[in-house]
């Protein structure tokens, strides 16, 4: 009866997703059945961690003096931050994931508004992002278990909420005969020239390797690509930056590389066959 078999060694494989034939006590046409039928997991749940460059796009350079800021003008180091992931399959080789990351990034602009004068503004951003990403599988599933590896292909969009800014400005003589001078301002409202709110589209790739049946570890690259302007037009000439600093905020979007490593952990399995994932495909 192979209608009945099938689905007795399906009923079997989803609470006992690792089972192999054994040739000395198996039939030969279960042991066979089984080489036609695989397992995958619905669900995983992990943690990363993230090594991000961020990226200043200049979107439209501002000035008080006539000197403008170009994109070489800015700066931005590399910075470590954590998430979290959570994936839901519905296809042995289609997953839609989402992931929560708490995100921190600086930047620092550096420019000569005037002669003989240097001015250099920092800023850090602490944010919650959200991604919302489809990872495909493009290599089969079949040989899973431990050791093996799967490229896949990440895309999708997010959302950031901007939870915390600070910044301060430095404005520093850089010829005088007294061997120059310098002075620090602590902006104390820097989110009143800054909106709370940005989005974007992430794009990357990476490579699964299965530590075990339930565990896998996840190294992947992403693009992330801010679509927002996050510098407030109302606020761009009332700024009290402008005087005796000469600083005017650039209209700019965020954007960076990320390389993150973690760990997934794996459950809800499910079977399928050879002919259900070309049915998918």
């Amino acid at each position: 009866q192979p209608d009945s078999a099938d689905e007795a060694t399906r009923q079997m494989l989803r609470r006992n997703p690792f089972y192999r034939a054994v040739p000395e006590q198996d039939p030969y046409e279960f042991a066979k059945l089984l080489q036609s039928l695989g397992s995958y997991p619905q669900f995983g749940a992990g943690a990363f961690l993230d090594l991000l460059q961020p990226q200043v796009d200049l979107l439209h350079a501002n000035t008080l003096t006539q000197t403008f800021a170009t994109p070489n003008d800015y700066s931005a180091p590399l910075k470590i931050n954590v998430g979290a992931e959570f994936l839901y399959r519905p296809y042995p080789q289609l997953g839609v994931g989402l992931e929560v990351m708490l995100l921190s990034e600086d930047f620092t602009r550096t420019t000569t508004p005037i002669q003989q004068y240097s001015s250099v503004y920092s800023e850090s951003l602490s944010s919650l992002a959200v991604p919302l990403f489809a990872r495909w599988n493009p290599l089969s599933l079949f040989g899973n278990g431990e050791g093996t590896f799967k490229p896949f292909i990440e895309a999708g969009g997010f959302a950031q909420w901007i939870t915390s800014i600070t910044s301060t400005i430095t404005l520093a003589q850089t010829a005088s005969s007294s061997g120059g001078s310098s002075s620090v301002l602590q902006d104390g409202t820097p989110q009143d020239r800054r909106k709370t709110f940005n989005y974007g589209t992430v794009l990357g790739l990476g490579v699964s390797w299965a530590y075990s049946n339930t565990t896998e570890i996840v190294l992947r690259g992403w693009y992330w690509n801010g679509l927002v302007d996050l510098t407030k037009p109302s606020a761009r000439y009332t700024s009290h930056l402008f005087l005796p600093y000469y600083y005017e905020d650039d209209d700019i979007a965020l954007r960076g590389f990320e390389l993150s490593l973690g760990v997934n952990f794996q459950f809800g399995f499910r079977e399928y066959k050879s002919d259900d994932r070309s049915s998918q495909e």
